[in-house]
């Protein structure tokens, strides 16, 4: 099932699926306003992981204020439960796998 967000841009509506390989392209093209607009968090981030793009909808969900999280490293600062780069893992859910 593919998802599908209309948001205008340069005049002209700008469809994502999230089935298309372009889809980063796409959201890279949407300004700020266009961001907040959509129905699905985004989280931009550099290659440092500093976060530099951050919509509403993430904000809702998350409840962290975009000054929280923009202008700060994404896994050690925003989010570290999302830091993969631990070489062991301490514990194991048995509903996970």
């Amino acid at each position: 099932m593919n998802t599908y967000v209309a948001a205008e841009t340069h005049g002209e509506l700008l469809q994502l699926v999230f089935a298309e390989s372009d889809i980063q392209a796409r959201i890279e093209l949407l300004g700020d306003i266009q961001l907040d607009g959509l129905d699905f968090g985004v989280i931009g981030f550099d290659s440092e992981t500093i976060v530099r793009r951050y919509n509403a909808f993430e904000t809702k969900c998350t409840g962290l204020p975009t000054s929280r999280v923009v202008g700060h490293p994404l896994f050690t600062v925003v989010a570290p439960c999302m830091n993969n780069s631990a070489p062991v893992i301490d514990l194991r859910f048995p509903y996970a796998g």
